[in-house]
């Protein structure tokens, strides 16, 4: 490169010229691979853009497998029915109803994200109210935090304590057998170490029928 030469004391420039040199893109990129180095990363880069490429492969597969085996709303009610949730009274029912649906999540390997949704939707009534105003005020978002709301509305503590004692005072009454072992299985879940073997749950049953019916020599088979 060429041009005249300016001079700061004199205010102009001199006839001089400087003279130099472009730099070159081989200057630039710094020194250039021969042939064979050239054609050995030429290779690699095709070889690691052929793994990148099989990778991507793979996870499109391994998605599209997922969302065809995905449980919908629609497949799930169908399988399902109406199992209607209306916000009972019944702390039993309550809790009859929530077992009855985690089966069905198990059965149908329901998504952990999608569960709430389901089970709501079968919410009718003052179901339907009470699951309105909780999303009023909370996002919820996951299955065991909705659980937890739940039961402290339809199976609340103070219920539980109850039922824990009914089942330790449990007796026959003017119930039947078949009456009684009903009203058994219901609370037995309540009765924490009374029942927690199968000599302590046979000893609870018979313990809970009338003395007349024992002194016959009734036996009763734990199940387990």
């Amino acid at each position: 490169m060429s041009g005249l030469l300016w001079h700061p004391t004199t205010g102009g420039y001199s006839g001089k010229t400087v003279r130099g040199t472009m730099p070159t893109r081989r200057d630039v990129n710094g020194p250039q691979p021969n042939g064979e180095e050239g054609e050995d990363r030429r290779e690699r880069m095709e070889a690691t853009l052929d793994r990148v490429v099989g990778t991507l492969g793979t996870l499109v597969q391994v998605i599209e497998t997922q969302r065809q085996g995905r449980v919908n709303l629609e497949k799930f009610l169908k399988v399902v029915g109406r199992k209607e949730f209306k916000g009972t009274e019944e702390s039993l029912e309550a809790e009859r109803w929530s077992m009855g649906i985690q089966k069905e999540f198990l059965a149908l390997r329901v998504e952990e994200n999608d569960k709430i949704r389901f089970a709501t939707y079968l919410f009718t009534g003052a179901g339907d109210y009470w699951w309105d105003s909780i999303k009023r005020v909370r996002n919820v978002t996951v299955w065991a935090d909705f659980e937890t709301l739940f039961f402290d509305k339809y199976f609340p503590e103070t219920v539980k304590a109850q039922m824990r004692a009914e089942f330790a005072t449990l007796t026959q009454g003017d119930m039947t057998i078949s009456q009684l072992d009903k009203k058994f299985s219901e609370l037995e879940c309540f009765g924490d170490n009374l029942v927690n073997t199968p000599l302590r749950r046979a000893r609870k049953l018979q313990d809970a029928l009338k003395p007349a019916i024992c002194a016959r020599g009734m036996s009763f088979t734990c199940t387990t």
